[in-house]
This record gives C-alpha cells, structure tokens and sequence, in this order.
C-alpha cells in the first residue's frame, strides 16, 4: 500500500519507514524541511506543513495510510511555547483537513507518553515540555472529534516510553537516558519514586505497524507500552554501578500529576498480540552503557550557553537596530540647525526653510515615525533660534510659531503616511508575488513528482524484474523442458526470480515426508535429502494455512522463505529459499513467491504427476523395472541436472545372473525408496537409479545388494 509519513527524519520516525519499506510498502516523506532525510523511502515532499498545498500532496499520493508523526516530530521548536503551540495545531488541522477531503485511507495519529505532563498545574513553570504535552493532547482531542465527526478512520497510537540508543545529545528523548546525561551535568538525579518502563524502538515499531495495517481497528484510541517495569531506585543503582560514582538523589515528585484522561483509551494487547524482546532493564543497560562509554557526546549545557549568548546578541543586534534611526536622526539635527543660523538674515538663503527640508527628508526616506521626531526637534530648534532676539514668552504666544509649526507637522505627518502607504502596498505586493511564486514552485514540484512516478511506474511495468510479464515469460520457460526435466529446471527459475542463489525443492512422498528432488546449491539441501515436515510446527502451520512461511525470528535449521505448492488441496512440492536477506523478507517478497508458485505450479505439478504414473505405464510386464526408452530418458534427465548443479543421483549396474532381471528386480525392490528407479538398459543387466543419493549414501544399498548375494559395479557411462 501507499503511505503518507508526515514529519522530520529521526531515529523513531525513520525505524517506521524502514520497516514499512522493508514490508513492501511504498512510502512517501512529507517534512518541514531539508535538514534531515529519510532512507528508504519512495519519494520526499518538503513543505510547511500549514501549506495550502496539502490537498494536492494528497491527491498527488491517493495515501492508503497517512501517519501524523505528532509527538515524534522534531521541526517544530517548543522553545518557542505559544508560537509552536499554535504552528503545531495548524498543521494537524491542515493534514486532517486534506486527509478529509481525499476520503480515503487510514489516518494515525503518534502520540507519547507525554501527554501525561499536559495536567501540570497552573504554579508549575510554563516550560516547553509542558506546552508540547497540552498540544500533543489537544492533538488527540482533535483527532477523535474529527473521527466522530466524519466517520473516518482515524487513530490515535500513543507509543509510550520509546528507548533506544541515543548517538548525541539530540537523540536523548527517554527517562533513561536523560537520566544519566542530568547525573554527567549536575551531578545530580531528579527521581520522581516512580516505576521506569521502556518500550524497546523494535518493538514499538512492531506494534504500531501492526495496527497500520490492520485490516479494522477495534477502538479510536491505543496506548502501546511494554508490561516491563523496574522502579526508579533500581535504575539509579544501575547508573551508580556502571560510572563507578555515587549520584545525588533528589527526591522530586513535581511531575506526578493526577491524570484524568479524557478519551476512551485502550491498551494494545487487548486487540493484537502482544510480545517484546526487549524489557526494560536490558533497553536502560544498553542506554547506560553507551552513555558511559562517550559521556562527551551527550553534555548540552556548553551548546545552551552559546545558544543564550546569542539570543542576548541578536537582542542587542535589533535594540540596536530600532535606535539607530533616531541617533541618526539627532546627528543630522546638527547641521541643519547650524544652516538654519546661518540663513536668518541672509539675502539669498533667508526665505529658506532648512527645518522643513530637514523635516521632509526623514518623512520620505522613514516615514511617520521619525518625521514626527524630526518636527519635535525642529520645534525646539526653532524656539531656541527665536529666544536670541525674543523672550520665552514672547515666543509662546507669536501667532507665527503656531502656524509655522502646523505647516511644518502637517506637511512632515503627510508626506510620512503617504511614505509609510506606499511600503505597505509594496511590501503587500511582495508579498503576494512571493506567495504566487512559492505556490507555483509547490505546484512545480508536485507535477515534477508525479512525471517521475508515472515515468517509474512505466519502467516498472516494462522492465521490472517481478513485473507479472517479466515473471510469466520466465516461468512458461519450463513448458518447454521435457516433463521429467521440469523438477530440475524448476529449481534454477524460481532462484532466478526470487534472486536466491540458494534453492531447494523438496517432493512429497506422503502426508509426514518430503525427498529432495532439485537444488541450486549445497547450502540448500543442508536439511538432508529426506525431511520429516510436520516437525517443523511453524512452517508446517505456514503450510497448513495455504500462507508463505517467513523465518522472521531467523530460527536456525530453517530457511528464510518456503512456499508449499498443492494441487487439487494435496501437498504436492515444498519449495525452500536460504539466503533471502532480512530487510528483504517482506510481504513484497513473499506475495512474489506466491506468485511464481502459483505460475509454476502447472509444469511442476504434471512433471510430478508425469514421474508418478511413468512406471505404471511403462513397467516390464508384471514388475517394477522400466522399460529401456522409459528408463534411458529418466536417466538422461537425472545426468544432465547433475551435470548443472541442480540435482545429485547414482547408479548401480547389477548382474541379473541365471534368473534375468525381472527375478532380480523383485529380490531388490525392497532394498530401495519410492523416489528411486530400476530400469533395463538392453544389456541384460539391472540398473537401479538413487535419487539425491551421491556416493557415500549409496553404500547401505550396496551392502544390501551383498546380503541379497547379486553382483554389481558402477557404470561409469551412466554416472560421468
């Protein structure tokens, strides 16, 4: 299917794209940004997530499943409080709103243990932590409303107390590891006297995959955590014990809040199967252990230092910055006011208004702001100027100052407004222009992604190795081996299309036992050539149910992947495949074994049918001993596989004596399998065929043949 995987690149975020990936799905990256990148997935998307654009992203990759990263998101900055808070409901909203338009699809929500911080109270500090928690539980609010609302299929996955190693300071994210970086800074533990359970990365993506792609979710609403608790005292012993140093433990209990939940929450295991590989004192050893090992890479008070040196410069950078105009504008009082002295009286230069150019100059290049500043300093310059030859008073109440003052605002606040109009209709421009520009690069990128696609998916259908043509053309090649050839050939195609070199397949002789009939290699037959099958309980329950059996525990003595192939409901071949890497034992992987199987499954199973009544049609009369044509055939076909690797076989050339062959066929037929042949060559003597037998595992039925009193030697014709 097609998933949608909406946030930034980590740790967490990239484990679920790597297993979806590795389970054949397709999956496309929306992120905030280029800072960080994805793996494996099919296709990136970089857009602000409140982007008008989503609907098209959407209708773009018609999601089967779209996942909300949420919790687990790193691009937005909580440092930012208020400011995140709202970025971050806008841009659930937005996805929502999308996903709701496309109508289609499963939309999950991440949620965390983090919630749990949202009931803090009022006199507690507003931090970040706490305004990520009150957004991620609005986000869960959000989510089942919506749900309620449209009908859809939205759930919310709150996967608490994820652990994984942590390779810098960034990646500390659980108990555990913050833990030991507070105890590295300060010395100190925090401990809130509570229990410590931790979730082991694997196994959280296991579960949340699991109701990814669950057929129907039971309930809205899911907290997936482990059953695995060990208390905090333990933890911090554990510290203790690998930094060789006794920590200071502060008692805290400032976090334990009482949690009233406000949705219908249920638990993992009351839907799916539950089971972790990883409790919680092997996830907090392996956190500790690696902290230990490199304490240099997880210590962030130096980096917050320079972080809040430069949130004081870039403070001073824009205090600066707003005061400069008036300091200029205070400099350039000085000249002015010194023409200003200079022109009283003057012939030339005395009509000459020098405030009211000065005035008008800051209007224009400023605006409203400072010509208002300027007219306050050319006031007082003025005022200063008419006390040389007036008194105070007399200045006061000169009907001229007045009106001098009102022409000098009047022009300044106007030329300043209409100053201060024109940047705001430029800057509205600019803005409009930047917002038609981005909207066209979004469309542009959105179109080049769907030529790409559509240009990938005609490859695929063309030339890809697993297409159903490329996968046909292959497999009908066996139509044209003879029907006892195809067993053999069988093995070399589907190692071909499976791209395993390592390839076995097993016939059926009866409802427990299986006999090795063709393999690609002697990794593949290492099970022997005779297996009991029903004693192998997981693959045989694979088997039983008509499904491909995958090792995905890598159990040893098993294959990666095999594949029962039955006709008419019976058991009829086993195909086994050894060296399948384990990212690539995916659902993709097996869908195309069932396929090739299902292809195959004409030719294999009349080529075993055609070995099966072969002697009953063409017996000597009243034995058991092939005809020579029927014989030199079946041999033939038995060499030339030897001969390229695909089978094993030997031959024993017995002397009939007196009694002829038909006499020494029944004395011998006991001392020998279903799966092997006698045949008359039309020398007079008996030849006896060994399937999958070389020669160490022909000497129990020479020394039969001893015991039985007949002579015989190994033809060396037959067996070159």
């Amino acid at each position: 299917m097609k998933v949608l995987l909406i946030g930034d690149a980590n740790r967490i975020t990239g484990a679920i794209a790597d297993k979806l990936n590795k389970e054949g799905h397709r999956v496309f990256a929306l992120m905030s940004s280029k800072r960080t990148h994805y793996r494996h997935v099919y296709e990136k998307y970089i857009f602000e997530y409140d982007n008008t654009c989503m609907k098209d992203v959407f209708e773009s990759i018609m999601p089967d499943l779209t996942i909300f990263s949420g919790a687990y998101d790193d691009s937005f900055d909580w440092n930012g409080l208020e400011d995140a808070q709202v970025a971050y409901t806008a841009a659930l909203g937005n996805m929502l709103a999308a996903y709701s338009r496309l109508g289609r699809g499963r939309f999950v929500y991440l949620s965390s243990e983090e919630v749990y911080r949202a009931d803090m109270t009022q006199a507690s500090q507003e931090n970040a932590a706490v305004i990520k928690a009150r957004s991620v539980r609005q986000g869960e609010t959000t989510c089942a409303n919506y749900r309620i609302a449209t009908g859809m299929d939205i759930i919310v996955a709150r996967a608490e107390n994820i652990c994984f190693v942590p390779k810098n300071a960034q990646e500390v994210r659980d108990v555990c590891s913050r833990a030991c970086v507070e105890m590295l800074e300060d010395g100190q533990i925090h401990c809130p006297g509570t229990d410590v359970s931790l979730l082991a990365l694997p196994d959280a993506v296991w579960f949340l995959y699991n109701i990814f792609t669950a057929e129907k979710c039971r309930y809205p609403v899911y907290t997936v955590t482990t059953n695995s608790h060990i208390s905090y005292s333990d933890m911090i012993d554990m510290i203790n014990a690998a930094f060789g140093r006794r920590v200071h433990v502060v008692y805290d209990d400032s976090e334990n809040v009482i949690w009233v939940e406000e949705l219908e929450v249920h638990d993992y295991a009351e839907e799916f199967t539950f089971a972790i590989f990883s409790g919680t004192k092997e996830c907090a050893e392996a956190v500790i252990k690696a902290v230990n090992k490199n304490p240099g890479r997880y210590i962030t008070k130096k980096a917050e230092q320079l972080g809040r040196s430069q949130q004081i410069a870039a403070s001073l950078k824009s205090i600066l910055k707003t005061f400069v105009p008036f300091i200029e504008n205070m400099i350039c009082f000085i000249p002015f006011f010194m023409i200003n002295n200079r022109a009283v009286g003057s012939q030339f230069f005395g009509k000459l208004d020098s405030y009211l150019l000065y005035v008008l100059l800051f209007a224009i290049i400023y605006g409203q702001q400072q010509a208002t500043f300027s007219a306050i300093l050319a006031v007082a310059g003025y005022c200063f100027r008419q006390m040389y030859t007036k008194s105070g008073l007399e200045v006061i109440v000169d009907y001229n100052t007045y009106v001098w003052i009102a022409q000098l605002v009047i022009l300044g606040l106007a030329v300043g407004y209409l100053r201060d109009r024109l940047v705001v209709l430029k800057r509205d421009k600019d803005d409009e222009i930047e917002y038609l520009k981005h909207r066209l690069r979004d469309i542009e990128e959105i179109n080049r992604t769907n030529v790409k696609l559509k240009n990938e998916m005609e490859r695929q259908i063309v030339n890809q190795s697993d297409s159903m043509g490329k996968i046909y053309e292959i497999t009908s090649s066996l139509d044209k081996y003879e029907p006892e050839e195809v067993l053999f050939y069988a093995a070399e195609v589907v190692s071909r299309l499976m791209e395993s070199r390592d390839v076995a397949i097993y016939t059926v002789s009866n409802e427990n036992f299986a006999r090795l009939i063709s393999f690609t290699s002697k990794t593949a037959r290492q099970l022997g050539n005779s297996i009991e099958f029903r004693s192998y309980k997981n693959m045989y329950e694979d088997f039983a149910a008509d499904r491909v059996f995958v090792n995905r525990r890598l159990e040893e003595g098993l294959p990666m992947m095999a594949l029962a192939i039955r006709s008419e409901g019976v058991m009829k071949l086993i195909v086994m495949l050894w060296d399948i890497p384990f990212e690539r034992m995916n659902l993709s992987m097996a869908n195309r074994l069932k396929i090739i199987g299902s292809l195959t499954q004409n030719s294999v199973v009349r080529a075993d049918r055609y070995m099966s009544i072969l002697a009953g049609q063409r017996y000597i009369s009243g034995t058991h001993i092939l005809e020579k044509d029927a014989f030199t055939s079946l041999a033939g076909a038995f060499v030339n596989a030897r001969r390229r690797g695909l089978a094993e076989c030997s031959f024993i050339k017995v002397d009939a004596g007196d009694g002829g062959i038909a006499k020494a066929g029944e004395s011998l037929e006991r001392i020998i399998r279903n799966t092997d042949y006698m045949g008359d060559a039309g020398d007079g003597c008996l030849y006896i065929m060994l399937a999958s037998t070389d020669a160490d595992g022909m000497r129990y039925v020479e020394h039969r043949i001893d015991e039985a009193g007949y002579q015989y030697e190994i033809p060396e014709e037959m067996g070159a």
